[in-house]
C-alpha cells in the first residue's frame, strides 16, 4: 500500500464495485441498500525487541437491504478477499423492523507493514 492510500481507501475501493453506497459508520443517503463499515480494533504486531513491525486492523461491515443482504454479504466477502483483506467471517444477520431492512455483518482484517 503506498503512503497516500489508507486502509479506508482500500475498503471503499473494494466495495464500491457492488453498486451500493459504502460509508464509514453512518449512511446519510436515502438509498435502501448500502454498506456501512467501522474499525473495531487496531494493534501493533511486535517481535521480541518490542519494535512494531506491522499494524493489524479488524473491521466490521454491515450490508443493509430490504431483500438482498445475503447476496451483498457474499459479494463483499469476495471483493475484500481480492483486495488483500483476510480472516473474513460472517458474524450475524438480523432484521430491523423500524427500517424494514435486513442486514448481514462480516468482520475482516488487514495487515499494514510499519
Amino acid at each position: 500500500m503506498d503512503e497516500q492510500t489508507t486502509v479506508d481507501d482500500r475498503i471503499v475501493a473494494a466495495l464500491n464495485g457492488l453498486g451500493v453506497p459504502v460509508n464509514n459508520l453512518v449512511h446519510a443517503g436515502s438509498e435502501q441498500e448500502y454498506i456501512n463499515y467501522a474499525l473495531i480494533q487496531e494493534k501493533d504486531i511486535e517481535p521480541a525487541n518490542d519494535e512494531p513491525t506491522a499494524t493489524e486492523s479488524i473491521f466490521a461491515a454491515s450490508a443493509f437491504s430490504p431483500s438482498r443482504h445475503k447476496e451483498l454479504r457474499l459479494q463483499a466477502r469476495r471483493a475484500l478477499r481480492r483486495a488483500g483483506f483476510y480472516s473474513i467471517r460472517t458474524t450475524g444477520e438480523d432484521y430491523d423492523e423500524g427500517t424494514g431492512r435486513f442486514y448481514s455483518t462480516i468482520q475482516f482484517k488487514f495487515l499494514e507493514e510499519a
